[in-house]
């Protein structure tokens, strides 16, 4: 019986009506018709197709209802003509169901690809299909002139003209929407013919058997919703990282540098979002094959291929990225600005033997080229070299890790093809997509306990290899200012607290009693030594020997490089101290976007949130509200807070003149003493001087303390004095802390110090 046309498509179509159960491991079981040559009934029995048409050597015992799986051997053909019957048996293939819980039979429709033409192609209404086939016909080219021999062994040229066999076996099934039902399989057989007229003294074929399950499950929905997202999220990443680069660079137009910069984080960031997707997808069809009951998709997946496509792609896009981070690298401009200063040492000692401390006499030496070691700079830079090669986490841990759980716990079996996670090793071989999700997962999971293990036990209790280098810094008195590009970089501040790094007993005893209260950072009441930079754009001119001391060196001068060191030492130095009139910075905390992004918003956005107006609200103020906000918005005076006591006039106008010209300085008095009580008002001629003053010099440390300049709704007599109850600031009246600089302790707290004299 032949079927052909729409009829074969029907008949595919046709439904199994039995559900099987994935997680009970159900298998599908096959009756076999078998008939002679002329057609007559030989046999109707259960057969087991992995026994009796396979040739290759299995250990599987049946198949499993959706494991798809193949198998490729070559055969001597001795073993197929052993093996084959003398007589041509045709067999008609059932699958077995139940419907209804009576035991039925379906027939299998079968496909030969050889016979007729139309059969090689994929378009199943061109097909031919029949019902019976045959493994191995003996008949057809079976000489007819043939006498068995008795005594020896028969030879195939002797006996055959031709041999026609199986060469390729498939049995495909397709499960159905409906709960994991099958349609009718298809049995798809392909033969060859061997022509004993070959000169092969052992010929042998190449055989294949497979089982393929098939779900229709299309992946391109997916793709076409994660690519566009990706893809387009990596676009606008690169262009903000474009910008923070022009930014860092102080460029004042996006040139080609610019433009290439952002060609190479687009690739980046490209790679990156192809990593992602290929993750994504991955642990989606992990985790979904592995917890389904109904079956949504089967393994192998033809999306397979394309998962690998992305991650090379990934790859050449992720190493262009790191040779230039390596590039970048390699082209850092690093300086070591040494804090230590000549010191004088006056030697009371008076001793019989002679000895580099005997003697009463103070020495200075005379330059500091004889006077300051440059062994400790040195030793920073050697802990520097060690320093770049530290990883977060430990690679040998992590492979160890890695070898641990996959292939002593096992947990490479979770990548087998079975309806469930198990440890146990699986006859079947891993897919490709469960093998990379588990990899990923195992990986993930190994350095997220590193991260964990060192943050919370290693960094704190054991090696903290950053902290350890800032204590290096602090000891050696030398702190280290990095430019990774031309105006961006790092600041380890490494300034000693005590002043100097060479001490002997005497000192170091009055520097333990002093590092209780003695505080590391740069700025007053900080421990904070570690900063990011973002360098003023004149910074690499200031002096003219940075530029071309960074660019060509001097090579072969001696003298002009050992002045140029204490130049740029000094210039440093001064640049960290405010010393320098035209190139100052302040000292801001970054947000937590700042961080996630890594950029500056305040550089990259705009400028006008430094000068938009506070919450704070002058409370004797005498109007409404409204126009109170009205004269803040086109004030051009400032209010000036957190001053030392001794700040003088003079000092604020020298600080406030380089954004604009001032019209007047109206200082804060207290109202008792009249002397200065920390606070004063800056008037501007113009608001666009006043809003430069806000944006540059809000922050700025004057007389060792962080100034703070709001908007002031404009200067009246009176207000020029303090508000407290004992002439001073109010905030002086409670404060609690001392503060050296405003007094000491507050004003209460004085007043309840003092002893009441008047009964003694």
């Amino acid at each position: 019986m032949n079927v052909c046309g729409r009829s074969s498509i029907e008949e595919l179509d046709k439904i199994l009506d039995f559900s099987f159960d994935v997680q009970e491991g159900d298998t599908v079981n096959f009756t076999a018709l078998q008939f002679t040559l002329d057609g007559q009934l030989k046999q109707f029995r259960p057969v087991n197709v992995l026994r009796e048409l396979n040739l290759c050597p299995t250990s599987r015992r049946e198949v499993l209802f959706g494991r798809s799986f193949s198998l490729s051997c070559k055969v001597p053909m001795e073993d197929v003509v052993l093996d084959g019957n003398s007589q041509l048996i045709f067999s008609t293939l059932f699958v077995n169901y139940i419907e209804k819980k009576m035991p039925l039979i379906r027939s299998i429709p079968v496909l030969i690809r050889n016979s007729p033409n139309s059969n090689m192609n994929d378009n199943p209404e061109a097909w031919q299909l029949v019902r019976r086939f045959f493994t191995v016909d003996l008949v057809s080219g079976l000489r007819s002139n043939y006498i068995p021999k008795i005594y020896e062994e028969d030879r195939l040229q002797d006996k055959f003209d031709f041999i026609r066999y199986l060469i390729s076996v498939e049995l495909r099934f397709r499960v159905k929407t409906e709960s994991n039902k099958l349609s009718t399989p298809l049995l798809i057989l392909k033969y060859g013919e061997y022509n004993t007229s070959q000169q092969d003294i052992h010929p042998t074929i190449d055989f294949h058997f497979s089982v393929t399950f098939s779900k229709s499950f299309n992946f391109q929905s997916l793709l076409e919703i994660l690519l566009p997202i990706f893809i387009l999220l990596a676009f606008v990443l690169a262009i903000f990282e474009a910008i923070a680069y022009k930014t860092r660079q102080h460029k004042l137009i996006y040139d080609l540098d610019v433009f290439g910069k952002f060609i190479v984080f687009l690739l980046s960031k490209i790679g990156t979002a192809l990593f992602a997707i290929v993750i994504i997808i991955c642990l989606y069809i992990h985790l979904t094959f592995k917890s389904q009951k109904q079956i949504q998709l089967l393994l192998p997946l033809p999306v397979e291929q394309l998962l690998k496509i992305l991650t090379g792609i990934a790859l050449i896009l992720k190493s262009i990225k790191l040779a230039q981070h390596l590039w970048q690298i390699a082209h850092i401009d690093i300086f070591f600005i040494d804090w230590e200063r000549p010191r004088i040492f006056e030697n009371r000692n008076q001793l019989d033997t002679p000895s580099v401390c005997s003697g009463s006499v103070t020495a200075r030496l005379a330059s500091p080229c004889e006077s300051i070691s440059a062994w400790r700079s040195y030793f920073v830079a050697n802990e520097w070299q060690e320093l770049t090669t530290t990883r977060k986490i430990s690679m040998f841990i992590h492979l160890v890790g890695l070898i641990w759980i996959l292939l002593i716990v096992k947990a490479e079996n979770f990548a087998s093809r079975n309806f469930f996670f198990h440890l146990w090793p699986s006859k079947d071989p891993p897919d490709g997509i469960l093998l990379m999700s588990t990899g990923i997962l195992a990986f993930t999971f190994i350095y997220i306990i590193q991260r964990i293990f060192n943050f919370v036990i290693w960094e704190r209790y054991f090696k903290n290899p950053i902290q350890q280098f800032i204590d290096v810094c602090c000891i050696a008195n030398v702190s280290v200012f990095i430019l990774r590009l031309e105006s961006y970089g790092y600041y380890i501040h490494g300034r000693s607290p005590h002043g100097f790094s060479d001490t002997d007993i005497c000192s170091m005893i009055l520097q333990f009693r002093q590092e209780e209260r003695g505080q590391r950072g740069l700025t007053p009441g900080s421990e904070l030594q570690t900063y990011s930079l973002l360098a003023p754009r004149n910074l690499r001119q200031h002096p003219p020997q940075i530029n071309e001391y960074v660019t060509k060196g001097y090579e072969g001068n001696f003298e002009r490089t050992i002045l140029t060191y204490y130049s740029i030492n000094r210039f440093f130095g001064a640049f960290i101290d405010h010393a320098l009139k035209d190139l100052d910075y302040i000292v801001k905390e970054k947000t937590i976007l700042e961080k996630l992004l890594n950029c500056e918003f305040e550089a990259i956005l705009s400028e006008t949130s430094s000068v938009e107006l506070s919450s704070y609200r002058d409370q004797h103020f005498k109007g409404s509200r409204t126009d109170q906000e009205r004269l803040l918005k086109t004030s051009t005076t400032l209010y000036v807070g957190n001053l030392s006591f001794f700040t003088t006039e003079e000092q604020i106008h020298e600080l406030f003149s380089r954004c604009g010209d001032i019209r007047r300085i109206v200082m804060g008095l207290d109202k008792f003493k009249k002397t200065p009580c920390g606070f004063c008002f800056v008037e501007y001629y113009t608001r666009n001087d006043a809003e430069m003053s806000m944006r540059y010099i809000n922050g700025t440390r004057l007389d060792d303390r962080l100034i703070r300049v709001d908007w002031d709704a404009g200067f009246i007599e009176g207000r020029q004095y303090g508000r407290g109850k004992s002439g001073g600031q109010v905030r002086d009246e409670y404060r609690t802390d001392y503060d050296s600089g405003r007094g000491g302790y507050g004003k209460i707290l004085q007043q309840k110090a003092v002893p009441n004299t008047d009964n003694l």
